[in-house]
């Protein structure tokens, strides 16, 4: 007999389990479509704790592996379709200013210091550089570095979108 008692486990035969479904955007890398395995406990203190642990690293992964799939820093990436590498010939400092005085005019103080917290973590990572100088491993490098400080998912995922943001509104000023 199966009980369902807590998110993400069941006990069979008193032995407490773990499943979740794998996301259908990350399904081609698994075999099955959800993940269940035997946590070797009867505790269900230490099932929620093992369950705690297991949902937070996998979510780690699979924010790793989908900024790996999507992309989202390649604006880092130096361009071999098109000439903008060499009009990119300013410092991201500066590409943050030009972003904050264009798109930051009406908006509020919040607005204003998650683009120089985002400026500031991109420096402290990877340097200040031209944004021609961005690489793809300079984005892994800056993406390793928001995930080791421990920033919730929903805080990386907005410096990021503040990045990215940045390099757009630049590029499409070059064109």
């Amino acid at each position: 007999m199966v009980d369902q008692n807590e998110a993400y486990t069941f006990q069979k035969r008193g032995i407490y389990y773990f499943s979740k479904r794998v996301p259908s955007d990350l399904r081609e890398l698994y075999k099955v479509s959800r993940l269940t395995y035997s946590l070797k406990t009867k505790c269900p203190k230490l099932a929620k704790t093992k369950v705690r642990h297991a949902i937070h690293k996998l979510e780690l992964y699979w924010n790793k592996v989908r900024m790996d799939k999507e992309l989202p820093c390649s604006q880092f990436l130096i361009s071999t379709t098109n000439n903008q590498s060499n009009d990119l010939s300013i410092k991201f400092t500066e590409a943050a200013r030009l972003y904050l005085e264009s798109i930051g005019k009406n908006k509020g103080v919040t607005f204003y210091n998650s683009v120089q917290r985002a400026t500031r973590y991109i420096i402290s990572s990877i340097g200040d550089k031209n944004l021609s100088s961005y690489t793809r491993a300079n984005a892994n490098s800056f993406r390793d570095y928001l995930l080791k400080r421990e920033l919730a998912e929903s805080s990386i995922t907005r410096i990021l979108a503040i990045v990215k943001a940045t390099f757009t509104l630049l590029t499409m000023r070059m064109v």
